[in-house]
């Protein structure tokens, strides 16, 4: 690809694919989940979803996940699936595959935003999605709460790291405030954010 006045770009050298990469292949290789079977409890935890109705939308903020955690939205999460999939399970884990590879892209924008360097952003994000450590997130559709927490914590990181750094965006550090509730609201370890926040 030639601009007027620029040499060319080769592809791998574009900031946007870097980044992008580990991602499809977190994708690529988490595709073999994407089966008609459920994991474990997941049926049950599906059927027990599908009793609720629109109230649930305020209810999700009013009561506990499953009675003893409160994860407002990691539970308009599974609402948002159950009314779109009900119990065909290749939709729901179509929905795991698609969030590691967002968990993968914010990861790579996290570090990307820390080191300045795309090329530790792809390596990061790579080894992270070439690690089995989510396996079992992205196969067991009840852990997606680990998907959704590790995302919005990655996301909100990234926001903070690129608000503070020279002048002050008032806009990111809010959008990376809203993105560290939306982790705390998917799984208690989004609180975890803040270590690496604070150094």
């Amino acid at each position: 690809m030639r601009c007027a006045g620029k040499a060319p770009v080769p592809l791998l050298r574009s900031p946007l694919l870097l980044l992008a990469l580990p991602a499809l292949a977190a994708a690529a290789l988490n595709a073999p989940t994407v089966t008609d079977v459920f994991q474990g409890d997941d049926a049950s935890f599906v059927v027990r979803h599908r009793q609720n109705g629109p109230d649930f939308l305020l209810r999700a903020f009013t009561e506990l996940h499953i009675g003893i955690y409160y994860r407002p939205v990691a539970d308009l999460a599974f609402f948002l699936q159950q009314k779109a999939f009900d119990d065909y399970a290749p939709g729901w884990h179509v929905t795991s595959v698609a969030l590691h590879a967002a968990v993968v892209l914010a990861l790579a924008a996290a570090v990307l935003a820390l080191t300045g360097r795309p090329v530790a952003a792809f390596l990061a994000a790579g080894l992270f999605a070439l690690t089995p450590a989510y396996a079992g997130s992205v196969a067991w559709v009840a852990n997606q709460t680990e998907l959704l927490a590790a995302f919005f914590a990655s996301a909100a990181l990234a926001l903070f790291v690129t608000a503070v750094r020279g002048q002050p965006r008032p806009l990111l550090l809010a959008g990376g405030a809203a993105a560290y509730a939306l982790a705390c609201g998917a799984k208690e370890v989004g609180a975890t954010v803040l270590v690496p926040m604070a150094a």
